[in-house]
């Protein structure tokens, strides 16, 4: 059984040498989980900014990460090695931006428990041309694994991280709905790609939100924009949760269900 110590945290850009704050972060760390249970972990890789892509490519060189024009990774876990930006560690300590880094820390632990327990295949690639059966099997495996990684996180998530953290994921959340509004009524492919990618993005940033408040019990807590509304959420969410870890096409088609469901509702035309 591996346990996670010293030597198991490194920084490995840009000079190989130690974390310089490796002591402070088990100290926190051990405030919410024991040390000695965290044997799903086999190792943390703690990148500077600059670096952060390097670390998950010489890592694994089939592996991607999200740098985006919706989006800037901070952490990846590639099966129990985990991998996450300086910046958000330091903020963990110092309690600075406190909840979306004690969220992040938590949520990649989560990967890494799932990687432990779940088999996954191999990630769908997007191809052209376009469609829909090919996008929803690429992003419905993202969406699950993010699921389960938020099913780890919720045990160490308090009433007041949830609170912040709420807030500004329904911001983010409303600014992705808006982005809508850029598309027009007659879409090229490349369009069509797009417009897919980001319904997906919105259905991974809505189940954030919907599923950290489903394991907490703060539904009634959630209070969704109208297109968001009476997506039968908790529904999906009370299957995902009763059969994991055996998931299988079914709950791809669960969420290809609701990625047409909000097509529908921000009213535009893919096919």
């Amino acid at each position: 059984m591996h346990n996670l110590n010293f030597d198991m945290i490194i920084l490995q850009y840009p000079d190989l040498k130690t974390y310089s704050k490796k002591n402070e972060l088990l100290d926190k760390l051990s405030n919410y989980i024991s040390i000695g249970n965290l044997d799903f972990i086999e190792k943390i890789i703690v990148a500077s900014n600059e670096n952060y892509g390097n670390a998950i490519i010489m890592l694994d060189s089939n592996s991607t990460y999200t740098n985006n024009r919706n989006n800037i990774g901070i952490a990846k876990t590639i099966g129990k090695i985990i991998i996450i930006k300086d910046y958000v560690l330091d903020n963990f300590i110092n309690n600075f931006d406190n909840a979306e880094s004690h969220f992040t820390i938590f949520h990649e632990f989560g990967h890494s428990k799932d990687n432990s327990i779940r088999t996954t295949s191999n990630l769908e690639t997007l191809s052209r041309p376009f469609s829909v059966d090919n996008v929803t099997k690429y992003y419905s495996s993202i969406i699950l694994d993010e699921f389960a990684a938020n099913m780890f996180a919720s045990n160490f998530i308090t009433d007041s991280i949830f609170d912040s953290l709420y807030l500004n994921k329904c911001d983010d959340l409303q600014n992705t709905l808006n982005g809508f509004s850029s598309y027009h009524r007659s879409l090229n492919e490349d369009d069509k790609f797009n417009l897919s990618g980001d319904i997906w993005i919105l259905i991974y940033k809505l189940l954030e939100i919907y599923s950290l408040a489903f394991f907490l019990k703060k539904i009634h807590k959630v209070l969704l924009p109208k297109e968001l509304k009476r997506m039968r959420l908790k529904k999906l969410l009370k299957s995902l949760y009763r059969r994991y870890p055996n998931w299988n096409n079914i709950d791809n088609k669960n969420l290809e269900k609701l990625w047409w469901r909000i097509l529908h509702r921000v009213k535009i035309n893919l096919i």
